[in-house]
């Protein structure tokens, strides 16, 4: 239990990561990402009672792979 009030307390947010992966009977795996689509600006954790650092931006990319 708090004795004081905390003061570094981050708001909520919402991000949306979106996933799509395609294994083929080769072993090939073939994957597309991107995450935080929304490009949400969002305090991710703070320094002090001033100062905030902010989540990553908008990010995607592909990732490939093979399973022998």
């Amino acid at each position: 239990m708090f004795q004081v009030v905390p003061i570094d307390v981050l708001g909520s947010h919402s991000l949306v990561n979106l996933n799509v992966a395609l294994s083929l009977n080769n072993g090939l795996r073939v994957e597309v990402y991107g995450t935080n689509v929304g490009d949400t600006l969002y305090a991710a954790g703070t320094i002090g009672s001033s100062s905030a650092f902010w989540g990553p931006p908008r990010q995607y990319g592909v990732r490939l792979g093979y399973n022998y």
